[in-house]
């Protein structure tokens, strides 16, 4: 829809332009008012909506799979009836009180919780087995001294990440601050976007703050490597969806929030805890609070002084604990919400996304197709896998291109066609440049507000070149919570 809604908009206010100026240089000439010059297609012109901001929404071609987010299943059902829903009755004394008096309110989360310490293993199983008894069921599971199997255990020193490639002219994602705050008030705790090296400047320094969750730059993939379990190529090649890496001087703890993807959370350094909440249990304790493209699916409490009144169900939560170590790694199955801290001291870790598919399920238990991986053989490094992020980014640039390609050539046609309607019949080009505005309009049908918003206020902007995803995506990486 977007390119032959842009080239007909772009078309519809050009040609009325163009007609509204020639038609009243004729009446100038025939010496007819110049009100004449008021046509309902220039009238149109001023309401024809402009071109979308550069990187609006691109489909997936067809035949590309999708990096499709699983359902939440978090999410309050009856979110469509919100608007009918009265609002709630003020809380008597008595149950103030006794939300007040639950052992985890205004302390830290986990506090006053259930905790179950996750399951441990001395090494990653193979694919089958981890499929098996992990990754179907949906369990956490902690894999002591895992880590080891990353070049960049012993590689990414802090002189090293500073000279690997991309530090000084690839831009990375980094919080402000030590606690992770979604909220976005004011832009005080709104993320930044610096290249690594500067970053890394100061990150050490006494009062310095913030930390870096970002994609992993081109010169980190050949030092990651995939694990055993889901070291399958074959079957998972095309599913491994996104690479991350976290860095700070510590004393960091995240929000409560759940990730789309199956993860394999590796400590390179430091140390970490997790709290992790299995939706099957837990569902109806926890509602997501915020749902948006930037700030991801999270709930806004305060991990380190929980309010039981404000959040009462939490008290109900039973959380999985992850205590990891330097070289431990844990897998979190997509869905699972989950918060995490660590102690002060430089803290180094990675993650490896990937993608549930079912088919692929059946063809890792029943085909055996992962069962004869040999565990002493090296591991494949992610510099051999084109992650899906990656690739969709590729092909959203891409898909854009064609689009603007599209649009110039409507344009030039249309532009065409109507020049030599203004030649021959003032009264067909006028026809002509309504027609167009109609099946723009016709088009616009279903835009919201903000996006109908968008297209006016890039009116000036619309004649300049596409610049395409990779361009933007530079300035301004995507933050974990954004895919």
């Amino acid at each position: 829809m977007r390119a032959s809604y842009l080239a007909r908009a772009r078309l519809a206010a050009l040609i009325a332009l163009v007609l509204a100026v020639a038609l009243a240089v004729f009446a100038q000439a025939d010496e007819q008012p110049a009100a004449t010059a008021a046509t309902p297609a220039a009238d149109a012109a001023a309401a024809a909506p402009a071109a979308p901001a550069t990187g609006g929404e691109s489909a997936t071609p067809e035949g590309e799979k999708e990096v499709k987010p699983l359902s939440n299943p978090f999410e309050n059902d009856d979110d469509d009836d919100d608007d009918d829903e009265k609002p709630p009755e003020p809380l008597s004394e008595e149950e103030r009180k006794r939300r007040e008096s639950w052992e985890g309110h205004m302390k830290p989360l986990g506090t006053g919780n259930k905790l179950i310490p996750a399951a441990e293993l001395d090494a990653f199983p193979n694919t089958k087995k981890f499929y098996e008894e992990y990754f179907v069921p949906a369990k956490p599971v902690i894999i002591r001294g895992a880590a080891n199997m990353h070049p960049a255990m012993t590689k990414w020193t802090d002189e090293y990440l500073k000279a690997i490639e991309g530090s000084n002219s690839t831009r990375v994602a980094a919080e402000v601050n030590n606690k992770e705050n979604r909220t976005r008030v004011d832009e005080s705790n709104y993320p930044i976007y610096p290249y690594l090296q500067e970053w890394m400047q100061n990150y050490t320094q006494p009062n310095a703050t913030g930390f870096i969750i970002s994609d992993i730059l081109t010169g980190m993939k050949q030092d990651l490597v995939l694990p055993y379990s889901i070291d399958c190529p074959k079957v998972l090649g095309s599913q491994i969806a996104r690479s991350l890496f976290f860095l700070s001087n510590g004393g960091t703890t995240s929000v409560l929030h759940h990730e789309h993807f199956d993860d394999i959370h590796c400590i390179l350094d430091g140390s970490k805890s997790f709290l992790l909440a299995d939706p099957a249990v837990n569902q109806e304790y926890i509602t997501i609070d915020a749902d948006d493209p930037e700030a991801g699916e999270y709930v806004d409490l305060d991990v380190d002084a929980v309010d039981g009144v404000q959040y009462p169900n939490i008290s109900k939560v039973e959380f999985f604990t992850a205590n990891l170590n330097k070289g431990d790694c844990v897998y979190i199955p997509a869905g699972y919400m989950q918060a995490d801290r660590t102690p002060a001291g430089r803290q180094l870790a990675v993650s490896i996304w990937w993608l549930r598919d079912t088919q692929s399920e059946a063809q890792i238990i029943t085909g055996g197709e992962c069962d004869n991986i040999d565990v002493s053989a090296p591991r494949t490094p992610l510099s051999n896998i084109t992650l899906l992020e990656e690739e969709q980014r590729r092909l959203a640039e891409e898909e854009l291109k064609n689009e603007d390609a599209q649009e110039n050539a409507d344009v030039h046609d249309a532009e065409s066609q109507f020049s030599q309607l203004l030649e021959t019949d003032e009264a067909a080009a006028e026809e002509f440049a309504a027609q167009l505005l109609a099946e723009a309009e016709d088009e616009q049908h279903g835009l919201s507000d903000e996006e109908i918003a968008q297209l006016t206020a890039q009116a000036d902007k619309d004649d300049e070149p596409i610049q395409g995803v990779a361009a933007a995506t530079e300035e301004k990486p995507k933050t974990k919570d954004e895919l």
